[in-house]
């Protein structure tokens, strides 16, 4: 059995959405939770460690870009893939303006689903890379810092 890539949630209020994206995600072996509404997502964000999030522009009394907005208050740092079935350029421009990772439009086949959720995966491995290389830079530059005082 293959190890679990990754913690996926996926927050639409559309049941046949949700359970299509799990279907196929789990089948290439990643942990998928499941979110209604926003309610629902906020529950996730704030108990699992997340990899990535899909959520719904239109969720009904709050919106995709307030899941956004909780998952970075959060301090999650993980990537929201907003997606929507009625796609419009200002939307669009917003999501991304506010730190989504990528903005797709229904239907999303699953090709599309499974580039996009491998994308996210290796952005935030990239990024987990990145943050350790400079903390231990940081740790280095105080190390020589304290060398060149005490000379």
């Amino acid at each position: 059995m293959e190890a679990v890539k990754g913690n996926i949630l996926i927050v639409d209020d559309e049941e046949s959405i949700r359970r299509t994206f799990m279907m196929f995600l789990k089948q290439e072996q990643y942990n998928v939770s499941l979110a209604a509404n926003y309610s629902e997502a906020l529950e996730h964000i704030n108990k699992t460690p997340l990899d990535v999030v899909f959520a719904d522009i239109m969720l009904g009394e709050k919106n995709g870009i307030d899941v956004l907005h909780a998952v970075r208050q959060s301090g999650l740092d993980c990537p929201v893939i907003m997606i929507t079935g009625d796609p419009n350029v200002t939307t669009a421009s917003a999501a991304l303006r506010l730190g989504a990772f990528d903005y797709l439009p229904k239907p999303i086949r699953k090709d599309r689903l499974l580039q996009t959720t491998q994308l996210a995966l290796q952005h935030k491995k990239l990024n987990e890379e990145k943050q350790r290389i400079v903390a231990e830079n940081d740790k280095y530059r105080k190390h020589l810092d304290a060398i060149f005082r005490s000379v």
